[in-house]
C-alpha cells in the first residue's frame, strides 16, 4: 500500500461575499480591495501540517431553486507520508489535522460574522 498524505479538506459555501467576513485584508497599492470579484489561495505551514486556503466570492453553486452565487472557503490541511504512520498513529494525527483546521476555520471568521452562524460546539 502507497500512502502519499494524511489530510482533512472542508469545502464551505457562503451566499454572502467572504472576504468582508473574513479577519483577513486583502490589499492593492495600499487599499483595501473589496466588492470585487476576486480569488485567493495560499499555503502555509502550521507545525508539522501543511494548510492550503482558497477563497473565491464569485462561485456558482447549483441548488433545488436554480444557480446561487455566492462564496466558497476550501481549507486542505495535511500531513505527507513521511508525518505518519498509517498503521500506527494514524487516528492520533487525523484528529490533529482536525484541530488544525478548525483553529484556522474559525481563526478566519470575524467575530460577528461567526456569532450569525449560530455555532454549535461538540
Amino acid at each position: 500500500m502507497a500512502v502519499e498524505r494524511l489530510g482533512m479538506r472542508y469545502i464551505d459555501f457562503f451566499p454572502e461575499d467572504i472576504f468582508s467576513c473574513l479577519a483577513l485584508d486583502i490589499r492593492s497599492g495600499g487599499q483595501t480591495v473589496a466588492g470585487v470579484e476576486m480569488q485567493f489561495a495560499t499555503a502555509f505551514r502550521r507545525g508539522d501540517f501543511t494548510a492550503r486556503l482558497v477563497l473565491n466570492n464569485g462561485a456558482l453553486v447549483p441548488q433545488e431553486n436554480g444557480v446561487v452565487r455566492g462564496s466558497i472557503l476550501d481549507l486542505d490541511v495535511w500531513l505527507d507520508a513521511s508525518g505518519f504512520d498509517v498503521f500506527g498513529d494514524s487516528a492520533q494525527r487525523f484528529e490533529e489535522a482536525h484541530c488544525c483546521n478548525k483553529e484556522i476555520f474559525f481563526g478566519l471568521l470575524k467575530p460577528n460574522f461567526l456569532d450569525s452562524l449560530s455555532p454549535g460546539y461538540a
